[in-house]
């Protein structure tokens, strides 16, 4: 399953999903089992939180493993509906490590860890007199704490 998230009224995020759409009419003839679908990260913010998108627009590819668990991978469109035929026919996703792999940070402004980051950010001069340490020693622990609870929160 190939899932395209985009926004509203975003440049980008059209030029993403016609190039989802171009890559649709030549997936129905060889691979009739793909499912595609387009999601406004808006409208599905559990997903978007879930599959940790860090930018949109952005494609995600959903593999179903052995174990029967879902692995979620990353899908670059630079050079249009080719790349996404050239990944799928090609099975490139198998050189990737899946997406929320322990290799990988937790964090993404999509989700709970990456809304309290930012929200600890834009507070900073706020929380900077209440925390009983140096500043230094605040900016490295806080986002490790957080990054630490979101893998529980996420998982």
């Amino acid at each position: 399953m190939i899932i395209g998230f985009y926004k509203d009224d975003d440049e980008d995020s059209e030029k993403v999903i016609a190039e989802l759409n171009d890559f649709a009419t030549q997936a129905v003839s060889f691979y009739p089992s793909m499912q595609l679908r387009k999601v406004n990260h808006k409208d599905s913010p559990y997903m978007t939180a879930r599959l940790l998108l860090t930018r949109i627009p952005e494609l995600r590819l959903l593999v179903k493993g052995s174990d029967h668990n879902w692995a979620a991978y990353n899908i670059d469109v630079d050079e249009g509906s080719e790349s996404i035929a050239d990944y799928i026919s090609n099975k490139r996703w198998i050189l990737q490590e899946p997406i929320g792999s322990r290799a990988q940070m937790y964090c993404s402004p999509f989700n709970i860890c990456g809304k309290v980051l930012a929200f600890i950010a834009e507070k900073g001069s706020a929380a900077e007199n209440m925390l009983p340490m140096p500043r230094w020693l605040a900016v490295i622990l806080v986002p490790a704490l957080i990054s630490f609870i979101g893998r529980f929160i996420i998982n």
